[in-house]
């Protein structure tokens, strides 16, 4: 007679996949807002029959039509200076011819050489990385973060008793349950619209260019795009043409 102990496992779902669109380079951005500019020429042709809604939606549509021509990601720029890329090839074709004398000892030597100029490399890129985002920002917590090469992970969360938790499971259910409270309805009846009494009823002015230009220009830059995937750089670098758009919109 055999005995065991059977334990279910549940079946894991896979995330969905996100295609994340890359950040553009300076050059595609300043190609995108060319082409903005030149669709956005006729705007008042094109949206004339339009209401506002239909007018935002072919706004942000033709900044997503010159974007889309423009998505090529420049290849990363390696930090390794000529001299390791030689050093590398050169190892490369001692590799590759196996009857040469001295084989074994010619790839030791290479191969130190290398390390040390990849080690020098690396170095002078991280200095270089960091002065330029000193004389940026006037900090380093941006180089800091670029350079990084592992991702931090939580390793304890306190729950809502104040006791430690270090498993990766409990940590998970600490944070749904806080964002879950956080964005939960606590209205009596949801779905129903709070009325304010005390507003006063007062004539709305229009919006000045010159305010709309003030938020544009406020806009951070140098950051990966939201979901709609609209870079600030391209509202910024066709503002000469955006502004009126943006300003009747």
């Amino acid at each position: 007679m055999v005995r065991a102990d059977l334990t279910l496992r549940h079946i894991k779902t896979q995330r969905p996949r996100r295609n994340f669109v890359g950040k553009l380079s300076i050059q595609n951005l300043k190609e995108a807002a060319n082409k903005l500019t030149e669709r956005c020429a006729d705007f008042e042709k094109e949206t004339k029959n339009l209401d506002i809604q239909q007018k935002c939606d072919w706004f942000e549509t033709s900044i997503k039509l010159a974007k889309s021509t423009c998505t090529n990601k420049e290849k990363k720029k390696s930090y390794l200076s000529i001299k390791t890329k030689n050093l590398l090839e050169a190892r490369k074709q001692v590799i590759s011819s196996r009857d040469t004398e001295n084989h074994r000892k010619r790839i030791s030597e290479l191969s130190k050489d290398i390390k040390q100029s990849m080690r020098r490399d690396r170095k002078q890129n991280r200095r270089k990385k960091i002065e330029e985002q000193i004389i940026r920002t006037g900090g380093t917590k941006k180089a800091y973060k670029e350079l990084s090469e592992s991702k931090d992970w939580v390793t304890k969360v306190r729950n809502e008793k104040g006791i430690e938790q270090n498993r990766r499971s409990d940590i998970k259910d600490i944070a749904t349950s806080y964002y879950k409270q956080l964005y939960e309805n606590t209205q009596e009846e949801p779905g129903k619209l709070i009325v304010l009494n005390d507003v006063e009823d007062e004539s709305i002015p229009y919006i000045l260019q010159r305010e709309v230009e003030v938020a544009l220009q406020s806009q951070s830059k140098h950051k990966a795009p939201r979901p709609d995937g609209i870079e600030n750089e391209i509202l910024l670098m066709a503002k000469n043409v955006l502004l009126p758009i943006i300003t009747k919109l």
